[in-house]
């Protein structure tokens, strides 16, 4: 398994390979506006700066700053490595923090809802882009597809534990399990409605979290066996059910954050019970559009909306909002595992 010296090393490689006279991987720089791409803070959304630079031969200074970025993730082995999946610009990687950014040549187009890094493998990386799942071992040189879904793949999940054990929900509710790696599947649960989140308990691999929109929140103590509907205690408030991403805290897995067309919902105790959250807008009048919860401290609670970033420090008993840095919404939210002062945002152009 390489370490972290070794991909970082072909990480500088494939850099160096233009300069070698090896082909150069074009990259689609997207439609007008230069406010989109990643933005980071440093100091729990104080401040944000853009990150969106990608190296390039002539030193011409390009960026993806005019796409849209839905989806990002960390390496669990390597803080340093984010992955963001676009709206329709494909997927992009950087192994510093987000100061640089390489695009593999498999993936410069379509949609990407959702990646996944093998935590036991850093090499092994699947992205879902469209209908289809895709895989490389190589560290992103080389992409091949492992499931060609008939419906758009909208959620993945690694089982930490096993990491033969993957799970993939798409955009009809169609939960599939995979046993071996990606090489083969098995359907796991038709929920007839959009998958948008499958989160798997850290201390617990055969629990199961999943977001169904407009279908709530459902969870499988045993593999993806069974499941069993959540979303029993917060019915009753209006718009509740309609769950656009779910939060765990991965130090405190028994605490998930749902965010729905209500507002914000909280479980302490791994699902049975849920309790709204008192926000500063009032239940079911604007959009969340990004959550996220510290992965050290359940109290540490972050969402967006299409003009405000939100952050609690306390649980949600007070907020603080601050501007957002962007014209565009944030669509994504990411604290960083090691240092959770750290967070990078994925926004995407407001549609109107």
């Amino acid at each position: 398994m390489p370490n972290i010296k070794t991909r970082h090393f072909i990480y500088l490689a494939l850099i160096a390979l233009p300069l070698l006279g090896a082909q150069c991987v074009k990259v689609n720089t997207g439609g007008a506006g230069n406010d989109g791409g990643v933005f980071k803070s440093l100091n729990q959304g104080q401040e944000w700066k853009q990150k969106a630079a990608i190296p390039t031969v002539s030193g011409t200074p390009k960026s993806f700053a005019s796409f849209d970025v839905i989806t990002l993730t960390q390496d669990p082995s390597d803080a340093l490595a984010i992955y963001a999946g676009t709206k329709e610009n494909g997927m992009l990687y950087s192994y510093d923090g987000g100061e640089s950014w390489r695009q593999p040549k498999q993936l410069v187009s379509g949609k990407v809802n959702a990646i996944a890094i093998d935590p036991k493998d850093k090499c092994n990386i699947y992205v879902a882009t469209g209908s289809r799942l895709v895989k490389s071992t190589d560290c992103n040189r080389t992409f091949l597809e492992v499931n060609n879904n008939v419906n758009e793949v909208t959620a993945l999940a690694i089982d930490s534990a096993n990491s033969a054990n993957i799970y993939i929900g798409d955009a009809k509710g169609v939960v599939l399990k995979s046993q071996t790696g990606g090489q083969s599947w098995q359907m796991a649960k038709n929920f007839g409605g959009k998958v948008v989140d499958l989160i798997i308990n850290p201390k617990n691999a055969s629990m199961i979290y999943a977001a169904v929109f407009p279908k709530g929140v459902w969870r499988s103590n045993d593999g993806g066996v069974n499941w069993e509907d959540l979303s029993a205690s917060f019915k009753k408030l209006t718009n509740s059910s309609s769950i656009r991403r779910l939060a765990m805290s991965q130090g405190v897995p028994e605490v998930l954050l749902a965010a729905s067309k209500y507002g914000l919902l909280r479980t302490k105790d791994g699902g049975q019970t849920w309790e709204p959250l008192t926000l500063v807008t009032k239940p079911s009048t604007v959009d969340l559009s990004a959550l996220a919860v510290s992965p050290k401290d359940a109290n540490e609670i972050y969402y967006t909306t299409a003009a405000t970033f939100y952050r609690s420090l306390d649980g949600g008993v007070s907020w603080a909002t601050k501007k957002m840095p962007t014209s565009r919404a944030g669509m994504y939210l990411l604290v960083d595992r090691i240092d959770p002062k750290v967070i990078y945002m994925g926004v995407v152009k407001i549609e109107k």
